[in-house]
């Protein structure tokens, strides 16, 4: 049994991580941002090669750093449950967000913006999968 994640797998681990946790003025916010990175990330940077040019690629995206968005990996496809956690997942990141924007902190609009690219390209999956 492989105890590391696909590169798919991994690529939304990526992708739902709060990378901007660290920039938060809730010490409770960042504590549950580096506990969720140490395990649910850390532990497999290392797994590939693959892994690690793909953890690179995230984290150079989600700091500003390259407008491009890493590509998926090729995968056999969430299931709708899978589907529908992330939807509901990232619609809740976007509502925080959204609390946080109308208190001031401009820091909010990266992962505001990151997390409802995230719900959005979930529901249109999801709408592709009804369509079939």
């Amino acid at each position: 049994m492989n105890p590391h994640p696909t590169l798919a797998e991994f690529y939304d681990r990526l992708a739902r991580h709060d990378w901007t946790a660290s920039m938060s003025d809730d010490f409770s916010v960042t504590a549950a941002a580096e506990r969720s990175f140490r395990s649910r990330i850390a532990l497999h940077i290392d797994a590939t090669p693959e892994h690690k040019a793909l953890y690179e690629a995230w984290r150079v995206y989600a700091w500003g750093d390259s407008p491009d968005k890493p590509v998926r990996p090729e995968d056999t496809g969430l299931s709708a449950n899978e589907r529908q956690w992330l939807m509901k997942d990232s619609k809740a990141e976007f509502e925080r967000c959204k609390r946080y924007l109308r208190q001031g902190c401009r820091w909010a609009m990266p992962r505001a913006v990151q997390a409802l690219r995230t719900y959005l390209e979930a529901k249109d999956a999801a709408g592709h999968e009804a369509a079939d």
